[in-house]
């Protein structure tokens, strides 16, 4: 089992260009948590080890993707500034 999860290390996490946003970070939660029951239920302590760091890993890339959305949300102007300070027309 060890051998699968080292050949599959690259293939669970995603690329930052493809994420999108919050959808993406709460995707990347549901992996670590399927990841960490796996190898809270894993019978050898290597893969118990390897399974709980890629849900460690798994979590950084969620928070790291967390707090560019949040500067990125930042960088916004307000949509006020947008309009011209003028309220939108209906």
């Amino acid at each position: 089992m060890s051998k699968a999860i080292m050949s599959g290390d690259d293939d669970h996490r995603m690329k930052r260009s493809s994420i999108s946003g919050p959808a993406s970070v709460a995707q990347l939660r549901r992996e670590a948590g399927k990841a960490r029951a796996l190898g809270d239920a894993a019978f050898g302590e290597v893969d118990r080890r390897q399974l709980h760091e890629i849900a460690t890993a798994l979590d950084h890339e969620a928070a790291v993707m967390e707090a560019a959305l949040l500067a990125k949300d930042r960088q916004r102007p307000p949509s006020s500034q947008l309009l011209g300070n003028r309220a939108p027309s209906l």
